[in-house]
């Protein structure tokens, strides 16, 4: 089982960066302060004015940075939000320092608090399928033994295999038993996180503007 320190939950966040696929824009019609708007809306890296431009380049235009600029203002004050941080968070997704400047503090905040959600919730749901896996494994050793013995009369090599199978389901019985131990130890966990986590995120709303 895990232990997330915010510190640790926020280095998970900038060591990973998301590749961004830009539109084929018109660069002389297109509306860079709307531009600007949807871009920091949508959590948008503060290197995208610099690909804006990179593509613009090619058709002799360039963008309208003051516009632009304008634009991620005005759309940072409705991403870099509480409630923004906490969605990021639970999805999974990476911060990026979208909001460097803008209300960071709160957004990352809530940013850890769902990446720990996150986090708890994924390691469960990873013994859980290592879990559903070793059932399949286990159901065919025991399809295996269920062939080997209907036959009255087994040759040297099939009861070498007879053995050979009942030592490896038991083996892998054992691991299941401990899987099934780990997984009920962190459901409980998990069970426990999410009360906190949701007991803070209250006091957290009742206390700040949204």
């Amino acid at each position: 089982m895990n232990n997330y320190s915010p510190l640790a939950l926020i280095a998970l966040g900038f060591l990973s960066a998301c590749q961004s696929t830009l539109p084929d824009i018109q660069c002389d019609t297109i509306d860079w302060l709307q531009v600007g708007i949807e871009d920091a809306k949508s959590g948008a890296q503060q290197t995208r004015l610099n690909e804006y431009s990179e593509q613009c380049q090619s058709k002799d235009w360039q963008p309208n940075q003051a516009n632009y600029e304008q634009g991620v203002t005005i759309g940072k004050t409705q991403y870099c939000t509480y409630h923004q941080g906490l969605k990021l968070g639970k999805s999974g997704e990476t911060y990026n320092a979208q909001c460097t400047g803008h209300n960071e503090a709160r957004f990352l905040r809530a940013y850890v608090l769902g990446r720990g959600y996150f986090l708890i919730e994924s390691d469960l749901l990873t013994k859980q399928a290592q879990m559903s896996s070793l059932d399949l494994k286990i159901a065919s050793v025991k399809n295996s033994i269920d062939r080997l013995q209907t036959s009255s009369n087994l040759s040297q090599a099939e009861q070498a295999r007879l053995e050979q199978l009942h030592t490896q389901l038991n083996d892998m019985e054992s691991v299941r038993f401990e899987i099934e131990d780990q997984i009920q130890s962190q459901q409980a966990h998990f069970e426990q996180s999410r009360q906190q986590i949701n007991k803070t995120i209250l006091a957290d709303q009742q206390s700040i503007q949204p």
